[in-house]
């Protein structure tokens, strides 16, 4: 079995989740509450297969980002939103 460097992993799924629109988060976690975590990481493996990613992702590395990807929307850890900077007036 492959092993894949969980630092890489996480700031992989961090990066898409900062791209993710807030209704498909809620959507992910309604998914989780009415169909289990293992029935959403399935989903989620399934459209990251059907993405144009680029070359195929080996099936490990789809598990683990799905994986990582609902255990932070549920944990609610999505990286803050970019927010617009206040400047003081001078």
């Amino acid at each position: 079995m492959e092993t894949f460097d969980a630092e890489a992993i996480v700031t992989l799924a961090e990066t898409l989740m900062q791209g993710m629109p807030k209704g498909a988060a809620d959507g992910l976690r309604s998914m989780v509450r009415e169909f289990g975590q293992e029935a959403a990481v399935m989903f989620l493996e399934e459209q990251f297969r059907d993405t144009a990613f680029g070359p195929p992702m080996p099936e490990p590395l789809l598990r683990a980002l799905a994986e990582t990807v609902v255990a932070r929307t549920m944990a609610g850890a999505a990286p803050p939103r970019h927010r617009p900077q206040h400047r003081g007036r001078a």
